[in-house]
């Protein structure tokens, strides 16, 4: 099988191998940001093709993961799979359901829980000139409350994708690869856009409604912290030690809901808070 890595998420470090013809390139692709030059033995992730109803499977390590009808259904498996590992390897980081950016120098955090447009609005705040830190994983560095960068592969749905005009045109051509997400990296969004650790200066709860107009309101320091602590990706380890680092995010950032029914909109709005 051909090869791709090795690469490093967080903790978590890993390859890609499959006979499927493009997989290796596509894994190659998406995966960059995490790349990595480490000498510890990396999970073995393998794309594999046979025959049958379900003819793709996504193996660890020798242990099937997921079988499925299109190599589109098994790259999604595998990036979900590298994000999840990465999570449960993030000791000491608290790290956060969010999209993080940042402006100038100032970094934006938005927790949300799925399907309130975190994918979106990140993209959409990258395509304005934002730096990239994550569309889906934020973490916190405990020691200075500084937010990381986890470049995990975006997957935009295609309603999502109409929600951010002309980018469809310029990305890659992942078909062979796309049960129904598209697959996107950084880069394809806007070329040298990947971020540096930030300070967290601005917190903003989504909510993506259809037809909403556009509003942020100030969110109170005890209902930012329950968002962070319901968002918290791995509390369930940290614990308690969770609760004084996610309180000084809080306290040292200013803390906004947002409720949006359109993409461009809620950019002018958020940008207005940094500008």
């Amino acid at each position: 099988m051909d090869r791709a890595g090795p690469f490093r998420a967080l903790e978590h470090r890993f390859e890609v191998r499959s006979d499927v013809p493009g997989a290796v390139e596509m894994a190659g692709r998406l995966f960059a940001p995490f790349g990595d030059r480490g000498v510890d033995r990396p999970t073995v992730y393998e794309l594999r093709r046979s025959d049958g109803t379900r003819p793709y499977a996504v193996w660890s390590d020798g242990a099937l993961l997921r079988r499925g009808v299109d190599a589109g259904n098994a790259l999604d498996r595998l990036i979900t799979e590298v994000g999840r590992r990465a999570v449960a390897s993030a000791h000491p980081y608290v790290v956060i359901h969010a999209g993080a950016v940042s402006h100038g120098g100032r970094g934006i955090l938005m927790p949300a829980p799925p399907d309130h447009g975190k994918s979106t609005l990140t993209t959409a705040l990258v395509r304005a000139g934002c730096a990239f830190l994550s569309d889906e994983a934020a973490p916190i560095d405990p020691r200075t409350g500084t937010v990381w960068p986890f470049p995990r592969p975006i997957m935009l749905s295609p309603g999502s994708l109409a929600a951010l005009p002309g980018l469809a045109e310029t990305l890659p051509d992942d078909r062979g690869f796309r049960n129904y997400q598209f697959h996107l990296t950084c880069e394809d969004v806007r070329a040298g856009s990947m971020g540096e650790a930030s300070s967290v200066d601005l917190i903003v709860a989504p909510r993506y409604e259809p037809g909403a107009a556009t509003a942020l309101e100030p969110l109170a320091g005890a209902e930012a912290l329950l968002t962070l602590v319901t968002q918290c990706l791995n509390f369930d380890r940290a614990g308690a030690s969770a609760l004084p680092i996610l309180g000084s995010l809080v306290e040292g950032a200013s803390c906004y809901r947002l409720t949006t029914g359109d993409a461009s909109a809620a950019v002018d709005a958020i940008l207005g808070l940094v500008d």
